[in-house]
């Protein structure tokens, strides 16, 4: 059950290790961290409590590879019997996010972290931008206006007494 709500969060390394799933014994490294600050429109400011949750790292045949960079991106030291990272992971902290995933009484906390992309969209490059803005010019230039939108569709409907429902 969720008890920390969705967004971004500041938090310190505080331990690390290696384990597996205990159904399909799948291999993973996790890194605990306590997080102390939520981040509000990009200030600091500090929990009434103090969290530990586990960012889980797995390897398997599809993300193993990747789990590799996001380890090589966090500074491990290459040793699973006794897993450390960037020192700054454990001193200053980094940036988390905590999405909630599930529905009703089976809402999940499930965090990722900043720096390797995992919950968050860095801005895409000019560049993109440019080539994404002139393929939809060249493919939807046949739309003087925006569509209706459905709200707009049924006051048109309403006034013309026409529901097709």
């Amino acid at each position: 059950m969720a008890k920390i709500e969705q967004g971004f969060y500041k938090g310190r390394l505080i331990k690390s290790g290696v384990s597996e799933s205990k159904n399909k014994k799948t291999p993973f490294i996790y890194l605990t961290f306590l997080i102390d600050r939520k981040v509000v429109m990009g200030e600091d400011e500090f929990l009434d409590f103090d969290y530990e949750r586990d960012i889980c790292f797995y390897f398997t045949e599809k993300t193993e590879e990747r789990t590799e960079k996001d380890l090589l991106a966090l500074g491990f030291n290459g040793d699973y019997s006794i897993p450390k990272f960037r020192q700054d992971l454990y001193d200053v902290g980094t940036k988390l996010f905590c999405e909630h995933t599930g529905e009703g009484d089976r809402v999940y906390e499930n965090w990722s972290i900043c720096s390797l992309g995992g919950g968050v969209k860095e801005e895409a490059p000019k560049s993109l931008i440019q080539k994404l803005n002139a393929k939809w010019k060249a493919h939807n230039n046949k739309f003087t206006e925006a569509p209706k939108s459905f709200e707009e569709e049924v006051l048109d409907a309403k006034e013309a007494d026409d529901i097709p429902y």
